[in-house]
């Protein structure tokens, strides 16, 4: 690379200016050893190895723009810990502390599931955890996994931090280059309910659950009928332009304008929900295609657009919530994905 040549040297031809050396030319995938995909080789920090992100285990979808330290060189550092072990030492009370939230006995919760009488179309707010032991399992895996990757705070709504150029009144779903249509009174009526449930503790019957080849996903506790809402997609809202510094595997298009400066983004690096660890599919594998049994839906609410994931068909207890991180960008390229926040998924399992 230009600048890596010790300018002090002894240089009589003046011939420095012209050279250019760049260390990694010849560094191949440790795991695969095939040369290729370059712009995909993460180099390990401390011993100077490459690897491509699909390669990896788990799948990395971006490139992490800050130190990264492969298998071997994580092993035995101070923050290490495996999940399962880091989990294990999470309380009922520091979900309270973490969630803001006075968890009482399911049976003590008011949930307004059977409120509604739904109808085929019906979105449905999902039975809660009836389950002492069941529910604070649910809970400290939410929290644990939310700490585990970094997140500082819990939120179940849109952030708009004043440090962000992202403002609440950007988010005008009347500008959107797509259609975005409202919901129905009678869904709009259903999502606010089931939002409210959040408040007072009546949580989906799902736990978050982490695998060291596959990383982190959703699991369903006990049978959920299709249509049942599962969380909305929520973070912190920055520009498609500011997203361009952030190098999250959870990024979420939340307004496209068609415009970087206005196009809005939910980044949940820093505050958000459980949304961001339910599973993508390989969209351009027929059978991975198969698997999904959540949508994600962006939609008019009160003039804002808002993002929802609900099931799709009926999932069973213990299967894992899987969606189309690229649902409605059917036929773009790579390099389209890209430019729209959007991600290559052909490398999923």
């Amino acid at each position: 690379r230009p600048g890596v040549i010790n300018r002090g040297m002894w240089d009589p031809a003046n011939g420095f200016p012209f050279l250019s050396w760049d260390p990694y030319l010849t560094v191949t995938c440790e795991i695969c050893n095939v040369d290729k995909d370059d712009h995909l080789v993460v180099i390990c920090d401390k011993c100077h190895s490459g690897y491509h992100t699909y390669c990896v285990r788990p799948v990395m979808v971006v490139v992490p723009k800050d130190d990264w330290l492969c298998a071997k060189c994580s092993t035995g550092q101070p923050n290490a810990i495996p999940f399962g072990e880091f989990a294990a030492k999470m309380t009922i009370s520091d979900v309270e502390k973490y969630m803001h939230l006075s968890v009482l006995h399911p049976e003590d919760i008011v949930s307004s599931h059977n409120a509604f009488r739904y109808i085929k179309s019906d979105w449905r707010i999902p039975a809660p955890i009836m389950s002492k032991q069941e529910y604070d399992k649910s809970l400290i895996s939410f929290v644990a996994a939310m700490h585990f990757v970094g997140m500082t705070s819990y939120s179940e709504e849109l952030l708009y931090p004043e440090d962000q150029s992202a403002k609440k009144e950007m988010n005008d779903s009347a500008i959107d280059v797509d259609t975005i249509r409202p919901l129905s009174k009678r869904n709009a009526e259903i999502f606010r309910a089931f939002k409210n449930n959040l408040k007072a503790g009546a949580f989906p019957p799902i736990k978050v659950v982490h695998d060291e080849h596959f990383g982190f996903s959703v699991e369903a506790m006990v049978v959920m009928p299709p249509h049942t809402l599962i969380a909305e997609y929520v973070g912190e809202v920055v520009t498609m332009e500011q997203s361009d510094e952030i190098r999250s595997d959870s990024l979420m298009v939340l307004l496209n304008t068609g415009k970087r400066e206005s196009s809005l983004i939910i980044d949940p690096t820093r505050g958000g929900n459980i949304a961001r660890f339910l599973s993508g599919i390989n969209n351009r594998s027929l059978v991975s295609r198969r698997k999904a049994n959540v949508r994600s839906l962006r939609f008019d609410l009160d003039g804002h657009v808002r993002v929802a994931l609900f099931t799709s068909r009926r999932v069973e207890p213990g299967e894992k919530l899987q969606y189309d991180y690229n649902a409605g960008v059917k036929g773009k390229s790579l390099e389209e994905l890209a430019e729209s926040g959007f991600y290559d998924t052909s490398n999923f399992f």
